[in-house]
C-alpha cells in the first residue's frame, strides 16, 4: 500500500503563504533544486512514522550542508541523505532533525558537509513522527520513490507517479578552485597507499580522492595540506582529485 493515501485541497492563501524560503545559514548559498521553481499543485498526505526516499541525481559539484522540502508543518522529522545500494536506499550518509510550524521549505543543517560530485546519485528522505501534507509541482520532474517505516530498513517500491514530484532545495559550498591545488603525491610503504595533497586551499576546505574507484573524502588544514590512506594495497593502482581530474597519478604497490 502506498504512504501517501489521499488528496489534500488548499487554500490560495495558504499555497501562497508556502512560498516562503527558509533562510540558509552559516553562509551557505543555493546550490540547486528539484521542481522548487514550478507552480504548486495540491498536496497529498503522508502517514506518520514513514521515511519517504526519493532518488536524486545531483547536477553541480559541492559541499552540501542542509537540505530542505516543502510541506506543512512538523511537529518532530528527520531528513536524511542515503547511498544508492541496488537501486534501492542504502546506508545513511547524512540526517539531521527538524521541526518547523508553518507551510513552507523546511530541513536543517547537517552536522558535517556531504562532498557531492555532479552525476552522482543519492536517496534522499523525509520522515515524520506526525501525518504530514506534502507538495508537488505542477509539471514536476518525477523521481524514483520507496518507502519505509522509520527505523526499518523494509523498502516499499519502486513508485513513479505525479505524487512522486516532490520540492526539494540543496545548500552547500561550491566546488574546489583548481588553480589553488599545487601538487598530488602518491606512494605505497609496506602495503598501504598514501595519497597526499598540497594547496593555498583555505584550512576546511573538502576534497575527494579516489583510489581505484574507493574514495576518501580529505579535509585541508590549516598549512594546505590533505591526506588519505588505504591498507592493504597491491598491484596498480591510479589516484586522482575527483574534483580537479588533471590531478592523476599512478603508483605499482607490488
Amino acid at each position: 500500500m502506498r504512504s501517501t493515501i489521499h488528496c489534500a485541497v488548499w487554500t490560495l492563501a495558504g499555497l501562497v503563504a508556502g512560498l516562503a524560503t527558509a533562510g540558509a545559514s552559516f553562509g551557505q548559498e543555493y546550490i540547486e533544486g528539484v521542481n522548487d521553481h514550478l507552480p504548486i499543485k495540491p498536496g497529498w498526505s503522508a502517514s506518520a512514522n514513514h521515511e519517504h526516499a526519493f532518488l536524486w541525481t545531483a547536477q553541480n559539484t559541492f559541499d552540501m550542508t542542509e537540505m530542505q522540502w516543502h510541506s506543512s508543518a512538523v511537529r518532530s522529522g528527520t531528513i536524511r541523505v542515503r547511498e544508492v545500494e541496488g537501486g534501492r536506499p542504502g546506508k545513511i550518509l547524512r540526517s539531521a532533525p527538524f521541526s518547523a510550524n508553518n507551510i513552507g521549505w523546511h530541513g536543517a543543517a547537517f552536522d558535517d558537509p556531504l562532498p557531492v560530485i555532479a552525476g552522482e546519485q543519492f536517496y534522499v528522505t523525509y520522515h515524520s513522527v506526525d501525518e504530514y501534507q506534502e507538495f508537488v509541482a505542477d509539471g514536476g520532474v518525477r523521481m524514483t520513490f520507496y518507502w519505509t517505516i522509520n527505523g526499518t530498513e523494509n523498502w516499499s517500491g519502486p513508485w513513479f507517479d505525479e505524487s512522486t514530484a516532490r520540492m526539494i532545495k540543496f545548500y552547500g559550498f561550491r566546488g574546489v578552485d583548481c588553480d589553488a591545488v599545487k601538487k598530488l603525491k602518491v606512494k605505497c610503504e609496506r602495503g598501504k597507499l598514501v595519497a597526499t595533497v598540497k594547496s593555498s586551499l583555505p584550512e576546511g576546505s573538502r576534497l575527494t580522492l579516489d583510489n581505484n574507484g574507493d574514495r576518501r573524502d580529505v579535509s585541508i588544514d590549516r598549512k594546505g595540506k590533505g591526506k588519505a590512506k588505504w591498507k592493504n594495497q597491491s598491484g596498480s593502482h591510479t589516484v586522482e582529485i575527483i574534483e580537479c581530474e588533471e590531478f592523476i597519478e599512478e603508483v605499482n604497490c607490488g
